[in-house]
């Protein structure tokens, strides 16, 4: 509902200058509920896993990374992020240290010589008097590089979301990868999503369980800075989980708590150990924990939930009852029966989908029917 009603309208608001929807997702293009929202208003959808079909290079142009002898520290911290994942440099200790330096090293010689490079590419660039070390981190980007895994990030970036409203990055395909993998890919399409919403004013990005994945302290550093800098691209960054106890676990959960201004809790009505988890960590007053407590979702009428947010100085709550009319009901429905009868409703009467959701919405009206079981009734009286 508030993708539709509320990020949708708000990024078209300059039809020169669009905004754009960037959603890192994990359920795969069967399960996924943000996929309708690109069917609904328009969006490419892209599954990341590791057999390259998608490629996504970490690697900046020069132009990017280098401008006026000036070397961008943001994008050589995040290079140095991911090649620590690569090479699984995971210390802060003075070899460590030692290995990071002839890395980083590297990558800057390589940029002096290559505009586009891909991550074969810094092989030949490292050089330094330890040759010992040097000989250890080039067969360990051969040896990655060897890998079939590697075909993701190593090559030319094949993303092209042309003029799009909606980004879907899904990551489902990552699930059967080891723990450091996961996060290699994990980050660099969160740092894909961040680069491009702040190439776009007025924009979104919303990670649907991505920060679960995120273990690594600094990756959640530079994650951080993403939620911290945001505002200065005038870009919402929105986290979303229903399993808050998982959420907690992750290192990032506490940065993205302090760099939030306005939060929405949702029903946990069978689930009383995360009710007690959340008022004690988000520190609800007595009246705040008693309105969270009795929140309800009644499905096909109306949400309730528990707003928080920062004003000035204050952190203001309010409950609130989301109503929902019919046709609110069929464009936010994550159901896939009730999605796949939408579809099938559009195809038949020569709709496209926004146009099957009110016209079901109607039928529903007039006929003081539930919506799904107007669009059921629309679909079977259509030859």
């Amino acid at each position: 509902m508030l993708i539709s009603h509320t990020f949708f309208p708000n990024i078209q608001r300059d039809s020169n200058h669009p905004g754009r929807i960037f959603i890192v997702d994990f359920a795969g293009a069967e399960n996924s509920s943000y996929l309708k929202a690109a069917k609904l208003y328009g969006g490419t959808f892209i599954p990341i896993d590791s057999s390259g079909s998608v490629i996504l290079n970490p690697f900046p142009p020069r132009s990017l990374i280098l401008q006026n002898g000036e070397w961008n520290s943001s994008l050589l911290s995040f290079l140095s992020a991911v090649l620590d994942l690569i090479l699984e440099i995971r210390g802060t200790n003075m070899d460590d240290e030692l290995y990071r330096n002839i890395v980083s090293k590297a990558v800057r010689r390589m940029y002096m010589e290559t505009e586009f490079p891909i991550l074969s590419d810094l092989v030949d660039f490292i050089d330094d008097s330890d040759h010992e070390r040097c000989d250890l981190i080039k067969r360990l980007l051969n040896g990655f590089i060897e890998d079939p895994v590697s075909r993701a990030i190593n090559g030319r970036s094949t993303v092209n979301y042309g003029e799009e409203p909606f980004v879907i990055y899904d990551l489902q395909g990552i699930n059967t990868l080891s723990q450091k993998l996961k996060e290699l890919f994990t980050f660099i399409v969160i740092q894909e999503a961040k680069k491009t919403a702040f190439e776009v004013t007025n924009s979104f990005i919303l990670f649907d369980e991505a920060a679960q994945l995120i273990k690594n302290p600094r990756l959640g550093d530079l994650i951080e800075e993403l939620f911290a800098t945001a505002r200065k691209y005038n870009t919402g960054v929105w986290t979303i989980t229903q399993n808050y106890l998982s959420f907690k676990e992750a290192s990032l959960s506490s940065k993205i708590k302090i760099n939030t201004t306005t939060t929405i809790f949702l029903n946990h009505a069978n689930d009383e150990e995360a009710r007690r988890l959340v008022s004690e960590d988000f520190g609800l007053s007595e009246a705040e924990r008693g309105v969270f407590n009795s929140l309800k979702t009644v499905k096909g009428r109306y949400a309730e939930a528990l707003f928080r947010t920062q004003i000035g100085p204050e952190l203001q709550s309010e409950a609130v009852r989301i109503e929902l009319s019919p046709f609110d009901y069929a464009i936010a429905t994550s159901d896939k029966e009730e999605n796949r009868l939408l579809e099938t409703l559009a195809e038949k009467r020569g709709l496209n989908r926004v146009e099957a959701c009110a016209a079901a919405a109607i039928f529903a009206q007039k006929n003081d029917l539930f919506v799904i079981d107007a669009v059921r009734k629309m679909v079977e009286t259509t030859p």
